[in-house]
């Protein structure tokens, strides 16, 4: 593996944890607004 692979697998892993957390905050927002409690998830 190049430095370039590595490079481009950990933008590939950031770029999916930010989008796991907004599908997260999203979800929250939602449940929120519609008064349906969320069980609350930890992301590592």
């Amino acid at each position: 593996m190049s430095d370039t692979d590595v490079e481009r697998l950990v933008d590939t892993c950031r770029v999916a944890r930010d989008e796991m957390r907004l599908d997260e905050w999203s979800a929250s927002r939602r449940a929120a607004r519609e008064g349906v409690p969320l069980p609350v998830t930890e992301v590592a």
